[in-house]
């Protein structure tokens, strides 16, 4: 895993870790900002997010799930505000 990757799955960890009470929404806004900066964040932001989406662990699912729904709202707004 290169130091890009291993950056996105620090901050996705910390979005979906099992121990959270409640929706880590610095983590997630974290994530979807670096998603944005990174030329190839899209791409590594699924790839990472369907591998946690299978996890084992329902509750790491639900919260990859809630982090894959806000990544793409995030990603909605970016093109309808760059695109309208």
């Amino acid at each position: 895993m290169n130091n890009a990757h291993h950056a996105y799955w620090h901050i996705l960890d910390r979005a979906t870790n099992m121990l959270n009470k409640d929706t880590d929404w610095e983590a997630v806004v974290q994530f979807c900002h670096k998603v944005n900066r990174d030329l190839e964040g899209p791409q590594t932001a699924i790839r990472l997010l369907v591998h946690k989406i299978h996890s084992p662990q329902e509750r790491e699912s639900l919260l990859a799930l809630t982090v894959g729904c806000i990544f793409m709202l995030y990603l909605i707004d970016i093109v309808f505000v760059t695109y309208c």
